[in-house]
């Protein structure tokens, strides 16, 4: 927290910092209305956390104006907290510089949150040159999220070394997504090696694409056991390549039931290919509704496969051959064979009635 002004007395202030430190309390209970009572309270007597914490409170609920005030309230007693928060507000609403003034006003100020928040308005602002010395200040100070943004933009401009060197620090703590970029980085750069120790160093903290990749490093080499064991580990993790992946391995060892399982689980998750694939599998296996379900869902966010198949299953069940012909149609724009041949099978029946 920046510099606080105060008029109050001594006993008021502490007063005030014990309200605070009460309401901030019964937020994380879960109790808000009594939060927001005691932050009030608090904020009357000067308190510029309370203003802080009541600005942010606002500002969640979508009462720009409310957020707006307190904040205001709050940098006219000289916190900087408050100019970082309402200059992100103001240049989210579409007012860059009076967004721009209130985060300069915090960087140059000395705020630490300050000089990444500068940083990142610059950046996105595609102002990078103007950026980079704010990232580096942040970075230097121990902010592993301003050298992670450092290393990307050093990175797409050419500058490898000094890229290696700011994701190197961004890892430094453990950060499993940091170790994972770092990787990313040592890969595109050629260094095998060293991209494989950090996959497998985020892989163990967890991070589903570090072990989705380390598995593809393992199977590449010819240990497949491991890749698969790695292979599992990330599809557990969340990753949507391990999953449809689990489920293709099924596939292969005839474990049906296993492979729709993974795939269903891929489909749910967001995965548009492993939605068709357990629709295909549930056709395959005499499930009529569940596969049109299926497969209509995927079809709809556009798999060409999935319409391909959805038209196919609508004429072979007898359904809407006027629907499975539009499905058809759509799979054939999209380049599917097999849907051509589907629809020449669907025109010759209808010329045959």
């Amino acid at each position: 927290m920046s510099t606080e002004q105060h008029t109050e007395e001594p006993q008021e202030i502490d007063q005030a910092s014990a309200h605070v430190d009460l309401g901030v309390d019964l937020l994380e209970q879960g109790d808000r209305e009594a939060a927001l009572r005691w932050f009030e309270r608090a904020a009357a007597a000067g308190n510029v956390t309370a203003l802080f914490n009541l600005g942010s409170m606002a500002e969640e609920d979508g009462d720009l104006q409310t957020a707006e005030e307190y904040y205001r309230s709050g940098i006219e007693r000289g916190d900087l907290d408050c100019a970082v928060n309402l200059g992100l507000m103001l240049a989210l609403q579409g007012d860059p510089v009076q967004g721009e003034a209130l985060l300069r006003q915090a960087a140059d100020g000395g705020l630490p949150e300050g000089w990444r928040a500068l940083g990142d308005f610059l950046h996105h602002a595609e102002r990078n040159a103007e950026a980079e010395p704010w990232w580096v200040r942040a970075a230097e100070n121990g902010d592993l999220v301003a050298a992670g943004n450092l290393a990307v933009v050093l990175e797409e401009a050419g500058r490898g070394e000094e890229a290696e060197h700011w994701q190197a620090i961004a890892a430094s703590e453990g950060d499993a997504d940091a170790i994972y970029r770092e990787g990313l980085l040592l890969t595109r750069h050629g260094r095998a090696d060293e991209a494989e120790q950090r996959y497998r160093m985020a892989a163990g903290a967890g991070h589903p694409n570090a072990a989705y990749d380390f598995s593809r490093i393992l199977a590449g080499r010819g240990e497949f056991e491991a890749a698969q064991r790695m292979l599992a580990i990330a599809a557990q993790a969340g990753s949507l390549e391990a999953i449809f992946d689990m489920g293709v391995a099924a596939q292969r060892r005839d474990d049906r039931r296993e492979a729709r399982q993974w795939f269903r689980a891929g489909g749910e998750a967001g995965d548009v290919a492993a939605t068709c694939e357990a629709g295909v599998m549930a056709w395959e296996d005499g499930d009529v509704a569940e596969a049109l379900k299926l497969l209509r869902k995927a079809a709809e966010h556009g798999n060409v496969k999935a319409a391909a198949s959805l038209g196919a299953a609508l004429f072979h069940s007898d359904r809407d051959a006027d629907e499975a012909r539009t499905w058809l149609l759509r799979a054939i724009e999209g380049g599917s064979e097999e849907a051509q041949a589907t629809l020449a099978e669907l025109d010759a029946s209808r010329g045959a009635q």
